[in-house]
């Protein structure tokens, strides 16, 4: 009987153990402002593009596509949707930041059938007559763009249908300094976009798949958008978690924050970083952290993660820490990056 009872002393008290460790993730998508791969000088604000993707007369430079393992070739004319959409992505991209501008309208300069190379040889006195405005400083050359797509499927034994459409895209594109008559950049930025369905029916199936000139617009688009954010400061989305428990302020800390509302939230958190439970102050720490870090005080979220370090050493705290550290880097190199001659 006494051994019984110690039995189910020891059940009970892992019951109680497993409750108290009631510990979970809650996941958080947060956009930042990231410094650009390019640091430019700062008397460069006014960029004038010139698109140079697009074919003389035939406006057909055709792409290769793929339909069931076969290769093919269309001549259907993709120039003027693709090298446009490019420059949309890059309009919208330094909206981001808005270190850089626009000049006036984009420049037309159509390809020439001689002009094969990935970069697109252009001299001074050619740019300086393609850029005419005078608020421009620096040139932006949309050149050679190539595409290639591919859809295939699967008819599986259930009678079930899976499509895949794919596109595979490279640009390259030239940055030119109009005041200092030299390069900056040459790049060739390459990408792919897949979308992915499954269903019964081979025409419905098929209709939820975007077309052709949708697919090359999209993935045209993100190719401008990304190659912006070369050069300027651009939006990047990075995950994060905080920590939930069956604790009341934990709970209560969560339902603010899932309001976006962090301030509030950190209200709740802050009560347990000082508690004789080294775990409880330490998920309320660290999720000090995160509340500091989306409220964007990057030195508080350092203090705040090193608390929680000082409670319980995991390995989620010192890559957490990793991050806020490099962000705090990132930003000292933000802050330079948009410094621009008045």
């Amino acid at each position: 009987m006494n051994h019984f009872n110690t039995l189910r002393l020891l059940f009970f008290g892992l019951v109680v153990t497993l409750l108290q460790s009631c510990i979970s993730q809650h996941k958080i998508s947060i956009s930042v402002l990231t410094p650009a791969q390019i640091s430019l000088p700062q008397h460069i604000t006014d960029v004038c593009i010139i698109n140079h993707g697009i074919a003389e007369l035939a406006d057909s430079n055709g792409v290769y596509y793929s339909f069931a393992r076969q290769l093919y070739y269309d001549s259907t004319k993709y120039d003027t949707l693709l090298s446009w959409s490019v420059i949309d992505g890059l309009t919208d991209g330094f909206g981001a930041s808005h270190r850089l501008q626009v000049a006036g309208e984009p420049i037309l300069w159509p390809r020439h059938q001689k002009d094969n190379e990935i970069f697109s040889f252009i001299s001074d006195t050619l740019i300086d007559s393609l850029c005419p405005s005078a608020d421009a400083n620096a040139a932006l050359i949309v050149d050679k763009i190539s595409f290639f797509d591919n859809f295939d499927y699967f008819f599986m034994d259930n009678g079930l249908y899976y499509m895949e459409l794919s596109a595979l895209a490279a640009v390259s594109f030239q940055f030119y300094d109009l005041q200092n008559k030299q390069w900056i950049d040459q790049h060739i930025f390459m990408d792919t976009l897949t979308y992915s369905t499954y269903g019964y029916s081979w025409e419905k199936t098929l209709a939820t798949l975007p077309g052709r000139a949708e697919l090359y617009e999209n993935i045209a688009y993100d190719i401008g958008k990304n190659y912006a954010w070369r050069l300027t400061p651009g939006l990047k989305t990075h995950q994060r978690f905080y920590y939930l428990s069956n604790d009341e302020d934990i709970q209560k800390g969560h339902e603010y924050a899932s309001q976006n509302l962090w301030a509030t939230a950190a209200r709740y958190w802050i009560k347990l970083t000082d508690n004789k439970n080294k775990r409880k102050a330490y998920i309320s720490a660290f999720n000090m952290a995160v509340a500091s870090e989306m409220e964007g005080r990057l030195d508080i979220a350092l203090y705040w993660i090193d608390k929680a370090l000082e409670k319980y050493y995991t390995a989620e705290a010192v890559n957490y820490k990793t991050i806020l550290e490099q962000r705090q880097t990132d930003l000292d190199l933000l802050i330079e990056q948009m410094k621009i001659n008045p």
